[in-house]
């Protein structure tokens, strides 16, 4: 195959068949000190958009107040306070219908389209920063130069995927620091550094987390799988799951991206 359709495969998702789960938050918050204790638990609303449709009402335990953060993804919350030695509850839950999804970049898409973009998807983070100078030099070192997206795309995707090590799962989340450091980082770690690498381009990028389907036996914390979304200049979300790509390749998964 030539690079171009090399790269025309990778960057195009397809998820032939719909999916349909019922799914179940469950948080239980203990005191164990001999004090009353304030606490607010946030839960995520999940999305409804063209690929993933709730079916029904998302159902909460009573006492909840709905927001939403600065990038419009909304959250059910509760306050409160917890006796001594008590413990509570907060329970989300809902039924997911995941559609087939095709996102594809097209080949005469530029990174000059990305100078007239204002996005908060292009602030930096904890995590996540493409203002740090050893991240700008580094995308800037892969792309020379290079304006079409398609190839800026996979020229850093395939930078991430063939120099990031995985291993040492946690679970909170790798900075894009680690990634730079060659130390071995968990999915978080190769979407930090990925995700930095095309926003000191220009391009937005986003974090995803969710839950592995599989494995229902399984802690939740040990389910849980992080991706990485850019966004495109028609308005779409294209999805990037580089770790699982680069345990693919090394023969250390069945998953496929």
């Amino acid at each position: 195959k030539t690079l171009f359709q090399y790269l025309r495969q990778i960057f195009k998702r397809d998820y032939r068949k719909s999916q349909s789960y019922k799914v179940s938050y469950l948080v239980s918050l203990k005191n164990l000190p001999d004090l009353h204790n304030r606490v607010v638990l946030a839960l995520p609303i999940p999305l409804q958009n063209s690929y993933q449709i709730i079916k029904g009402e998302v159902e909460f335990t009573d006492g909840y107040k709905k927001t939403s953060d600065k990038f419009g993804n909304a959250v059910v919350f509760w306050e409160g306070v917890i006796a001594p030695h008590s413990e509570v509850s907060y329970e989300e839950k809902f039924e997911i219908k995941i559609l087939p999804r095709i996102v594809t970049i097209d080949p005469s898409w530029s990174l000059i389209y990305y100078k007239s973009v204002d996005s908060p998807y292009l602030v930096s983070a904890k995590h996540l920063s493409g203002k740090d100078e050893r991240v700008l030099q580094l995308a800037q070192s892969i792309s020379k130069g290079e304006t079409n997206l398609l190839k800026v795309v996979g020229g850093i995707y395939e930078y991430v995927v063939g120099n990031l090590k995985y291993d040492n799962p946690i679970q909170g989340l790798y900075s894009f620091e680690e990634g730079l450091g060659g130390k071995p980082v968990d999915c978080g770690g190769f979407d930090s550094l990925l995700g930095s690498l095309y926003m000191a381009l220009g391009i937005p990028a986003r974090i995803v987390s969710g839950f592995w389907t599989s494995g229902l036996g399984a802690p939740a914390h040990k389910k849980m799988h992080a991706w990485l979304e850019i966004l495109l200049p028609n308005g779409e979300w294209l999805p990037l799951d580089p770790a699982v790509d680069n345990l693919s390749r090394g023969h250390r998964t069945n998953r496929k991206v």
